[in-house]
């Protein structure tokens, strides 16, 4: 049976740099317009920012001067709630990949990633958006998208 083995570190990637994009904003920011700074396609920011909304980090604001916000303040969004919001989404878009491994493997391997995404939790909910935000800018010898 194909199985395609993923846990959402693409979707993560994508959805932090949204969500530090939105931070730097005073306005609501379109898809389209934040997909170039992502380097990431309308359709899969989307995707992305659709789940972030359902888990109530950006809410979406309709009509002309539409886009997204933070729904909450950088300092309240931790990034193991932005790995939850987006840790089921499979990164291969339908794109089958096959495993052949038995199912002992199987679920010897779901063990311990079940256990290192335990730990990768444990150390994401000790940091905030602006943490990481503050982290970035400390190190950052350039000025970036998200500087201001």
């Amino acid at each position: 049976m194909p199985i395609v083995r993923s846990r959402g570190a693409t979707w993560f990637t994508v959805a932090v740099q949204a969500l530090a994009r939105l931070a730097h904003s005073d306005a609501p920011c379109s898809s389209s317009e934040m997909a170039p700074d992502l380097q990431s396609h309308a359709v899969f920011l989307r995707r992305v920012l659709a789940q972030l909304g359902r888990a109530g980090l950006i809410r979406a604001r309709e009509g002309r001067a539409g886009g997204y916000l933070l729904a909450r303040s950088p300092e309240e969004i931790t990034l193991a709630e932005v790995y939850q919001a987006v840790r089921t989404l499979d990164v291969s878009d339908g794109v089958e990949g096959a495993c052949d491994a038995s199912t002992p493997v199987l679920t010897a391997l779901d063990e311990i990633e079940a256990e290192a995404e335990r730990a990768w939790l444990e150390s994401l909910a000790r940091v905030s958006l602006a943490d990481l935000l503050h982290r970035a800018a400390a190190g950052a010898t350039t000025p970036g998208v998200y500087a201001r």
